[in-house]
C-alpha cells in the first residue's frame, strides 16, 4: 500500500557531511604529497607520459638554468639548446 507521506530532508545536513567527507579525503590526500623545489643547478629527469609498455619512462638528467615563480624551469637540453617547462613535468633526478 503506497501511504502519502511527506518526505523531510535536512538538505543542509547532506550537503555539510559531504563537505566534511571532501574535506577529510583531501586532507589524507596531501599527506602523502612530497614538496621538492627545484634549484639552478640541480638535475632533473622529464618524465614521459605517453609511453608504451617498453619505452624509456623519463628523458634525461637535465641541469636547470633558472627557476621561475609561476612554477616553470629552464632546463638545458644540449649545450647549445634550452628550453622552458613547467615543473609538473619533471621529477628530481636520483642518479650517480
Amino acid at each position: 500500500m503506497i501511504m502519502d507521506v511527506p518526505l523531510i530532508a535536512n538538505l543542509a545536513a547532506i550537503r555539510d557531511g559531504r563537505q566534511q567527507m571532501i574535506d577529510e579525503n583531501l586532507i589524507r590526500q596531501n599527506k602523502k604529497r612530497i614538496e621538492h623545489h627545484f634549484k639552478v643547478g640541480d638535475k632533473v629527469q622529464q618524465i614521459v607520459w605517453n609511453k608504451t609498455k617498453l619505452s624509456k619512462r623519463s628523458d634525461g638528467p637535465f641541469r636547470i638554468l633558472a627557476t621561475h615563480c609561476n612554477g616553470n624551469i629552464t632546463i638545458q637540453r644540449t649545450p647549445t639548446v634550452t628550453d622552458t617547462q613547467s615543473t609538473r613535468w619533471f621529477a628530481p633526478y636520483k642518479g650517480l
